[in-house]
């Protein structure tokens, strides 16, 4: 994965980064990718990416996810 921009947004309650790529899995290809880690006590880690929402979109998807409470 090559990022051209990245940023910060809030998934639930877990800062996420997210990156614009130019290069995605070996392939020349612009994605949206977001990382983060959910809260305790799993703190699992998510990836996840869209090759067809645009930023706002993307950004809208990722602050309407709430956590489970277990």
């Amino acid at each position: 994965m090559k990022a051209v921009e990245t940023w910060k947004v809030q998934v639930g309650s877990a800062d996420a980064t997210v990156s614009r790529t130019s290069h995605f899995f070996g392939h020349e290809k612009e994605v949206l990718v977001a990382h983060f880690e959910g809260p305790p006590p799993a703190r699992r880690r998510y990836m996840i990416y869209t090759t067809r929402l645009d930023r706002a979109a993307f950004d809208g998807l990722l602050a309407a996810i709430r956590f489970s409470p277990k």
